[in-house]
């Protein structure tokens, strides 16, 4: 083989991977916003939203129940980051998805004649499990159930407690050609917070419970 054929051939194969590295982030652009026809999820968000206002509070002493109510919550509050990950892959027909969120959930309600004001603060891994819908290029859809566990910490009470969330979830999102993502989750939420607390021999168990709508809106990126 000549010099000038050697050449030829080494500056042929630079051109053709250039050529092929070059095709890549088109090719990729499409594959981030569904537009080849499925796309795979995995995305990380950071979420603000707001909690189901409905509050069912009750108190036991040493085992006998001491006080019972039903009411809303005057100010309440979600952060919380999470990841979905793919299954399988989405398109028009829908795909498998799954994903943990780790969340920051706050329940204040003001005093009353017959209460303290009441400050619940719980934190939690909640699992989702559900599928996944391409609607347009930019666009998914995520439907699923969700169930989480966690720890609690009211002010009425000293330690940690046990909380628990479960309830199901819609979410619609866009994500740009740049991966950064923009949602909005709507769910129907059920959570139970509980703290014991041993004072003088006496035993007080107090039981949060809450269930309702919630919203979120959510900031992510896609990897």
């Amino acid at each position: 083989m000549t010099t000038a054929m050697l050449r030829a051939s080494t500056i042929g194969t630079i051109v053709a991977g250039l050529l092929m590295f070059a095709s890549v982030p088109a090719h990729a652009a499409q594959d981030v916003i569904g537009e080849s026809g499925g796309l795979t999820l995995n995305d990380v968000r950071l979420g603000f939203g707001l909690l189901p206002i409905s509050s069912n509070t009750e108190t036991q002493t040493n085992g006998v129940t001491t006080f019972r109510k039903r009411g809303q919550f005057d100010l309440t509050g979600r952060t919380s980051v999470q990841w979905m990950l793919p299954l399988s892959e989405l398109d028009n027909d829908g795909g498998w998805i799954w994903g943990l969120e780790l969340s920051r959930n706050r329940y204040i309600q003001d005093a009353s004649v017959s209460q303290p004001q009441l400050d619940v603060v719980s934190y939690a891994i909640t699992a989702h499990f559900g599928l996944g819908w391409v609607l347009a290029p930019h666009f998914h859809l995520e439907v699923n159930p969700l169930f989480g566990l966690g720890v609690t910490q009211m002010n009425s009470g000293t330690g940690l407690g046990r909380y628990s969330e479960y309830g199901g979830r819609f979410g619609i999102y866009w994500t740009s050609e740049s991966r950064w993502q923009l949602g909005v989750s709507y769910a129907y939420l059920w959570t139970r917070a509980e703290q014991s607390q041993t004072t003088g021999g006496v035993n007080q168990d107090t039981l949060v419970r809450t269930d309702g709508a919630t919203v979120s809106v959510q900031l992510g990126y896609r990897f």
